[in-house]
């Protein structure tokens, strides 16, 4: 499915999210300030923050498409896209750039990299291409630093706006977590329940295991 292929590529043991979640793109939004305080919980090694979601895409003329964003961190361990064919994930460190895939190029009316569209009304500049990223389930991927998905994220965010780190209180969709020890991911994933009330956690295989 749709959601094991992206949990799968992930590098991570414990998926949180919020308990509202019907499938991965059918969920409420979590704090940016979960990440450090799951950080914190006993058996924990390393957690960091995923942002995820349908997003309105624009090409050069102005028509309309659907793409799914993912927005993680290019200095991060637990995701990253797969199957790179060009570019450097670093690059992602620029404003407004992204990574699609070559099969997605056509349908996004993109002629390769550095050509651009719009996410929402901003612009994205492809600075990288994967080879295979895809799912049949989902819209063509489009994958992008935390700080540019969040800003993409805000409806008051202008062209001139400038990517910013992320708040506190800024939105994310979910806080990939790594134990410390693979034999520890039920108590683990005990504890970031009891520190988070309304959430859930789940990983591969398994996928939803409470």
């Amino acid at each position: 499915s749709s959601s094991s292929l992206l949990i799968d590529k992930s590098q991570a043991d414990i998926w949180v999210t919020s308990d509202k979640m019907v499938y991965l793109d059918l969920t409420l939004p979590l704090e940016f300030d979960q990440v450090r305080q799951a950080q914190n919980v006993a058996g924990v090694d390393r957690a960091e923050v995923l942002i995820y979601g349908g997003k309105l895409w624009r090409d050069k003329n102005d028509n309309l498409g659907s793409v799914t964003m993912i927005g993680f961190d290019p200095d991060g361990q637990l995701f990253a896209p797969w199957n790179i064919s060009k570019g450097s994930i670093k690059d992602l460190k620029q404003p407004f750039s992204i990574f699609v895939d070559e099969t997605s190029l056509n349908g996004l009316k993109l002629k390769g990299l550095g050509d651009f569209g719009k996410i929402e009304n901003l612009k994205a500049k492809v600075v990288g291409l994967t080879q295979g990223a895809t799912s049949i389930v989902l819209c063509d991927l489009v994958f992008t630093s935390l700080e540019n998905a969040n800003t993409y994220n805000n409806p008051l965010a202008e062209a001139t706006s400038t990517p910013q780190l992320l708040q506190s209180k800024d939105r994310i969709t979910f806080v990939l977590v790594r134990a410390k020890s693979v034999d520890s991911l039920d108590t683990v994933k005990q504890r970031l329940e009891k520190a988070f009330p309304t959430t859930l956690t789940f990983s591969l295989p398994g996928l939803l295991i409470k």
